[in-house]
């Protein structure tokens, strides 16, 4: 409603200013303070009204469709397994390898009751302390290397009984083996 009362009195200052009709004002009098303008000429207001509501109606309206939101599900892969490290192989020998030290029975397991441990031969010996691969048969296990294996003509290594059985059935006493560090 303000937007037509608004365009009609815009419509009624232009069609004034364009007309060339000017309003002289009156000499006030001593009773009046106000200054009378003369009537300007008379428009049809509801012709302007008319144009106006027309020209609103036709402006084209606008109206969007949204496409509807389509939910995308994405399966995270599940984690592999992480592989167990392999160790690079520098030195490698074959030789033949034993057992000792039966946990329960041999004195010899004294601060390590059984596990994956062994002793050296003595050219060896700087591998105390270091975890290496026995390999036989198509079977590797890692040995923690506790012990020396000093005798004159001594094996390679002698596995503690658990590590040899991982490899052999201890009745076989002795298995040709590759050692790898």
């Amino acid at each position: 409603m303000r937007r037509i009362i608004s365009a009609t009195l815009l419509v009624l200052l232009l069609s004034q200013l364009t007309s060339g009709h000017t309003t002289a004002p009156i000499q006030p009098t001593a009773q009046s303070e106000f200054t009378l303008l003369t009537p300007a000429p008379t428009v049809d207001t509801t012709q302007i009204i008319d144009t106006f509501r027309q020209d609103t109606e036709r402006k084209p309206h606008i109206s969007v469709q949204l496409p509807e939101p389509k939910v995308i599900v994405k399966e995270t892969p599940k984690p592999k397994a992480p592989e167990p490290r392999k160790r690079p192989v520098a030195h490698r020998l074959a030789g033949v390898a034993s057992w000792y030290c039966l946990p329960g029975t041999s004195a010899c397991t004294r601060g390590h009751s059984g596990g994956l441990y062994a002793a050296i031969r003595r050219d060896l010996l700087f591998l105390r302390g270091r975890t290496i691969t026995v390999s036989s048969g198509g079977n590797s296990i890692y040995v923690k290397v506790i012990d020396c294996n000093c005798g004159p003509n001594a094996n390679i290594i002698d596995l503690y009984s658990d590590a040899f059985r991982k490899l052999a059935p201890l009745s076989r006493g002795r298995i040709k083996v590759t050692v790898a560090w």
